[in-house]
């Protein structure tokens, strides 16, 4: 399998995270969508200093936190939600969050309190 490195498409602005300490991981990938504001697909691992790295990457693209109106988790896994309770409670107002129904519990359990009291809104 050839794998490509992603093509630029406008008005798509891919941000791949370093996972340097992960064993079975090289980035976290994650995808702010628009002109602004944006959606974010998927949040990216929380771990140190990911949530200043996304910010840095959102304004190299032009945008701020403040910039997002939703945010689609594409599954429930903590690479794909991780920052999703962090970058909520900075966005300074409310925004949409959603995830497939069938993996709603993933991120709402008590194994991962990263999305926690701060989940705004699911949807399958």
């Amino acid at each position: 399998m050839a794998i490509k490195q992603f093509s630029e498409i406008e008005n798509v602005h891919p941000i791949a995270i370093p996972l340097p300490d992960v064993s079975n991981l090289i980035t976290s990938n994650l995808y702010a969508v628009g002109k602004g504001p944006i959606t974010l697909i998927d949040t990216g691992l929380k771990s140190a200093g990911t949530f200043e790295f996304v910010q840095g990457k959102l304004a190299a693209a032009g945008f701020s936190l403040g910039d997002i109106e939703r945010i689609i988790i594409t599954h429930g896994h903590m690479d794909h939600f991780g920052l999703a309770a962090s970058i909520l409670e900075a966005v300074g107002h409310p925004i949409e969050c959603f995830i497939h129904e069938e993996d709603k519990w993933q991120v709402s359990s008590g194994n991962h309190r990263a999305f926690g009291d701060v989940n705004r809104k699911t949807q399958s």
